[in-house]
């Protein structure tokens, strides 16, 4: 699986590249994703105890007891929202789904408990 993230982050930097947008490697930040920030998003509405690591770009969530969906709040509101792959890590549940927006990434899912989901984010 550690393959498959470094797949995934190989391919946004070359879609970066890509778009003419290769100058934004070597900022602090793109669109207000800190590419060195070390500061975890918020969680809301992930079930009781839920867990993080990672950052507005990238991080892995561990939802608590019976979650329906979870939450991540990104630590500033970006101009437009952002591009991001969200991954169950797990056997697949009935519904898994998500959405993006200025503030967060919000994922719905059937009830389950530490459930883990990973996700890649990329500005606009």
């Amino acid at each position: 699986m550690k393959n498959i993230w470094t797949k995934l982050a190989s391919a946004a930097l070359a879609l970066i590249a890509s778009a003419g947008l290769s100058f934004a490697i070597y900022q602090t930040n793109i669109d207000g994703i800190g590419l060195g920030s070390t500061t975890a998003p918020a969680l809301t509405s992930c079930g009781t105890t839920p867990a993080i690591v990672g950052t507005d770009l990238a991080g892995t969530v561990t939802m608590g007891t019976t979650a329906t969906g979870c939450v991540i709040t990104f630590n500033s509101a970006k101009s437009a929202a952002p591009h991001c792959v969200v991954t169950w890590i797990a056997t697949p549940l009935a519904s898994q789904s998500y959405t993006t927006s200025t503030t967060a990434i919000t994922l719905t899912q059937t009830s389950a408990s530490n459930n883990v989901v990973k996700y890649i984010c990329v500005g606009i």
